[in-house]
């Protein structure tokens, strides 16, 4: 499943509804990746990051796919 949330207006909850959605489906046992290309970089005050990916969306703008030195591990729950 891909949901994406996307929006051309600042300040209608994107980044809030990602957050919210996120990790109920964690709890429900999926696979959750949330990508922030913000520079607010936003999605941090609902979920801790512990440390940034060596390559973090570099890579997979370059070449194309999501590898696990993209994106740091972020235990939710």
């Amino acid at each position: 499943m891909k949901i994406a949330i996307v929006s051309t207006k600042w300040g209608v909850g994107k980044t809030t509804l990602a957050a919210n959605l996120a990790g109920p489906l964690a709890d429900m046992g999926l696979r959750v990746l949330m990508v922030d290309a913000d520079i607010q970089t936003s999605l941090t005050k609902y979920y801790e990051i512990g440390g940034l990916a060596p390559h973090r969306l570099t890579r997979m703008i370059r070449q194309g796919y999501i590898s696990a030195d993209c994106v740091p591990h972020i235990p939710i729950g």
